[in-house]
């Protein structure tokens, strides 16, 4: 037994030498990684240094990782070229990662930089499985079944690995009172997940040109498929394909339902034919399967599209709706191509993917140059329809409909919020909400409507500041902390005095020998002080104090800090969160 466990670890060793040995830079990305990420993890919030920062050179240095990826099965291809051309192609590999950089994460990591992250990222990921097959017309999809069959018993020895660590180090820690600090638990698992887990699974990537064949797709895999996955999606097609006789017998269609269970269900089974494709030479059930699902699914493409175009018309493009359009578009294509064409390169799907998966973030077809197109023109028929729009600019309509106020302050929301005011057409260079009544003649109102009615966040804070309490009246003192997230209420009972507060009420009472003899609204005080001082905010102790009194008892509430949410639509507030200071005065 002891033999096999030796002989495990030294399989595991040799593996991660391997892989180091034949993918340096990309294990180096990923060191430098989890180096960056643990630094983050211990470093101070009250810090000098810039969380922001580290993060963002985190975010390039794990991009390095497919990136490189991509390199070194690229140069796998040729054994002949030269060192120079090697150090070129390093260089340029090196260099698209500091302009990625520089022009992108060094800005706000707003929507628009961190879905394009992904996207390269998504796009080099893809690019490395194809690469070694770009020259080869068969088996492409054995190979990525391979790498999927390599993730999952990574996965599981990652797992493992990690709680067995854990579970020693809580040990040693809770035994010999070592006092380990608690971040060491999430340092174990950055390196597990961020350098075990990489190395072992590049480890056993197939090298380039080593032949695959049928045999070799898993047996595990071929029942979870075939006598699983795929029986599931027959099932969930013929609760579609009711659903679609539902809509045309009732005539109701749906808003946003049928597009996100259409586009998910056919992703899926884009994937599901893509790796039963090995099968179906020799299983009839996957080739029927594979026949009919890709026919059957084109209709409820169809259906989805509608449904989606219905939206479009009404709002314009937006980011959302551009992914699922193309996603759509995509699936759609792929369906086609399974059913249409006979002999297929199933590669051609991979390399597709990371296609739209660049172009969406990058170029003049991105996502963002077609939301902003689009919203854009939205605002142009809008004001044109109303009568705003001359050659000089926007003509001010103080009595426009609150349809036309609504749609206007969801386009100008949309820019502000996503991208910037600047690209906003036909409004002045120094455009901003505060102007607003002054270009289109009414203010800006989101919330019109229930489409934008999120809630809105009020925060109190007196920071590290020092205060001063004058406390020889009282004869008790409670800190008083509630996060409406974790807290179900809280609790004080002690020399006949019991102060509770209620959560369902946000209430706090005050019993005294069993009689309750005072009780307070928290979150009415707290309103009461934003709206005291809804011009400002209060920087002084006094401004976020309250005191109060009855026959039988004396009050003070000092607020440290509290937080608000604000329902816009019906302009009700609840209690998010507090921290205070409360005094208490028992009259005899």
């Amino acid at each position: 037994m002891v033999r096999k466990v030796i002989n495990l670890v030294k399989i595991i060793i040799q593996k991660l030498l391997t892989s180091f040995k034949r993918f340096p830079l990309p294990l180096l990305m990923a060191v430098a990684t989890v180096i960056h990420l643990m630094w983050l993890n211990h470093l101070d919030y009250g810090g000098r240094l810039n969380r922001d920062s580290i993060t963002r050179v985190a975010m390039a240095l794990a991009l390095g990782v497919p990136v490189f990826l991509c390199v070194k099965m690229y140069l796998e291809r040729s054994v002949h070229r030269t060192k120079k051309t090697i150090g070129i192609i390093y260089t340029v590999a090196s260099l698209f990662l500091g302009i990625n950089y520089f022009l992108f994460l060094r800005n706000e990591l707003d929507m628009v930089n961190i879905t394009r992250y992904f996207g390269l990222t998504l796009a080099f990921y893809i690019a490395f499985t194809y690469i070694p097959y770009l020259d080869r017309k068969a088996n492409y999809d054995l190979y990525v079944i391979k790498l999927i069959t390599r993730f999952f018993i990574v996965f599981i020895y990652s797992v493992v690995l990690f709680f067995g660590l854990i579970a020693i180090i809580f040990t040693v820690d809770q035994l010999f009172s070592v006092g380990l600090s608690g971040e060491i638990y999430f340092d174990i698992w950055l390196m597990v997940a961020g350098i075990f887990a990489p190395a072992f699974f590049l480890g056993e990537i197939p090298a380039y040109g080593e032949n695959m064949n049928t045999k070799d797709y898993p047996k595990v895999f071929k029942v979870l498929v075939l006598y699983i996955i795929m029986p599931l999606l027959s099932v969930y097609t013929v609760i579609l394909y009711s659903y679609f006789v539902k809509i045309l017998i009732t005539r109701q269609w749906p808003q946003g339902l049928i597009t996100n269970l259409v586009l998910w269900y056919s992703v899926i089974s884009t994937i599901i034919i893509f790796l039963t494709q090995p099968l179906t030479e020799e299983n009839q059930w996957a080739k029927v399967f594979k026949q009919a699902l890709s026919k059957a699914i084109i209709p409820l493409l169809a259906m989805m599209f509608v449904a989606l175009f219905i939206r479009i018309n009404e709002y314009g493009i937006t980011e959302s709706r551009y992914f699922v359009l193309v996603v759509g578009l995509w699936v759609t294509g792929s369906m086609l191509y399974f059913a249409i064409r006979k002999n297929q390169r199933n590669i051609l799907l991979a390399i597709s993917i990371s296609l739209v998966a660049l172009l969406s973030v990058v170029g003049p077809v991105s996502s963002y140059s077609i939301s902003k197109y689009s919203q854009n023109m939205r605002l142009k028929s809008i004001l044109v329809d109303n009568s705003m729009l001359q050659q000089d600019g926007i003509i001010p309509e103080k009595n426009a409909p609150q349809e036309v106020i609504s749609e206007v302050s969801e386009i100008v929301h949309y820019f502000k919020e996503y991208h910037s005011l600047k690209d906003l057409n036909y409004v002045p260079d120094d455009f901003d909400l505060e102007t607003m009544e002054q270009v289109f003649g009414f203010q800006f109102n989101r919330h019109q409507d229930g489409r934008y009615n999120y809630p809105q966040y009020h925060h109190y804070d007196l920071g590290d500041s020092s205060n001063l309490y004058i406390i020889k009246e009282f004869d008790y003192f409670i800190p008083l902390e509630y996060y409406s997230h974790r807290n179900k209420g809280l609790n004080f009972d002690q020399d006949n005095l019991s102060i509770e507060y209620k959560e369902s009420k946000n209430e706090i009472s005050i019993s005294y020998k069993g009689e309750v003899i005072y009780t307070k609204n928290i979150e009415d005080l707290a309103v009461n002080i934003h709206q005291t001082n809804s011009n400002k905010k209060p920087s002084t102790a006094e401004e976020l104090s309250f005191n109060d009194e009855n026959h039988k008892v004396k009050v003070f509430f000092g607020f440290k800090r509290f937080m608000l949410v604000e329902n816009k639509k019906t302009a009700e507030f609840g209690m998010e969160s507090f921290d205070m200071y409360f005094f208490v005065k028992i009259k005899q």
